[in-house]
């Protein structure tokens, strides 16, 4: 069986008799995706294939894998392959934290009041394909362009405008993820898509759930590193929190109005220095606030749109905001002066 017989099966089963095309897309990460367009060549579903032995296939050898017809059985008898009878809780543990990816993006996109995610139409946990184990689902063509793009043609004087539509939009995103328990923890311009104004989160991969028994590795970094928070960074995505998420807005929001990310520029320019973070907050005072001046006008509204950013990309999470809605509290403060 390969990913063509695994889609031609998918699409009977949730229906589609009409005309359709395949369309491979560019690997990122962990997933393999693809496009399904109908037959007036208009995309209306995605496709993604999680790999849960990504880069482990060397490690365990294609003959061991073989030998299995599940992935519970193939974890069961690892530390029988003499090969990597060292490495076995280590592959192990690589393993069950795949498994976990793909299920907390069913889990995340099945929560009917949860709209800030793309629909699923279908999914299944476990197939063996390409000498390799998968889950692969079916979730809605999001017919728009990440934010990353978007960033790219924003005018300098439409900066402001789009940074606060930006915060405004993402505040009420987080605050719905908070209410079902969930941590997105990869909040980043390439997993937020533009549809008609609307921003879409996408890629729920690595979100932290409440109701899930949390086994991330103590010290695991998560997320982008140009835009995951002090905690992330230093190896505590198990502990993230909303406000782990309100610092990716702080930071983003700084890279639409300033047009570039101090962070990114700071890892540059500073040799990857192992504090980023407290290098963006002492610059935040002098080169950026100047920066951000020449854009915008000295008014009472915008100064606090400054400050409100400067609180989201604190340090120590508990100099951020204590709350969602004091978040959104503090933008709906400056919504008429703007």
């Amino acid at each position: 069986m390969n990913f063509a017989d695994v889609i031609k099966n998918a699409m009977d089963e949730i229906g589609l008799d009409e005309n359709y095309q395949i369309k491979s897309n560019p690997r990122r990460g962990q997933s393999r995706t693809f496009t399904i367009l109908n037959s007036e060549e208009k995309p209306i579903y995605i496709i993604k294939f999680f790999n849960y032995l990504d880069k482990l296939m060397e490690d365990i050898g294609l003959v061991n894998i073989k030998k299995y017809k599940t992935l519970d059985e193939l974890i069961d008898n690892l530390d029988e392959i003499e090969s990597i009878q060292y490495q076995s809780e280590t592959i192990v543990e690589r393993i069950l934290f795949h498994r976990k990816c793909f299920n907390r993006y069913v889990n995340a996109c099945a929560i009917e009041s949860l709209d800030c995610f793309p629909s699923l139409y279908y999914h299944e946990k476990e197939i063996y394909m390409e000498e390799s184990f998968f889950g692969f689902l079916i979730e809605d063509f999001v017919d728009g362009e990440t934010l990353e793009k978007v960033i790219e043609k924003i005018d300098v004087e439409s900066r402001l405008k789009y940074t606060v539509d930006f915060i405004f939009q993402l505040a009420e995103i987080i605050s719905k993820l908070k209410t079902h328990g969930i941590v997105h923890r990869d909040i980043s311009p390439d997993n937020i898509m533009c549809m008609n104004g609307k921003y879409i989160v996408i890629d729920p991969g690595i979100i932290k759930m409440d109701d899930e028994n949390q086994a991330t590795q103590s010290m695991m970094r998560m997320g982008k590193l140009l835009y995951m928070s002090p905690e992330q960074y230093f190896g505590n995505s198990k502990n993230a929190t909303f406000k782990s998420d309100l610092y990716a807005v702080g930071i983003i929001a700084l890279e639409i109005i300033l047009g570039f990310n101090p962070l990114e520029t700071i890892m540059i320019t500073c040799n990857n220095r192992t504090a980023p973070h407290e290098e963006v907050l002492k610059k935040y005072s002098r080169e950026y606030e100047d920066d951000y001046y020449r854009i915008v006008e000295e008014t009472d509204s915008n100064e606090q749109i400054w400050r409100i950013i400067y609180k989201l990309i604190q340090i120590e999470d508990r100099n951020r905001f204590e709350s969602v809605d004091a978040f959104i509290d503090s933008m709906k403060s400056i919504e008429g002066g703007l």
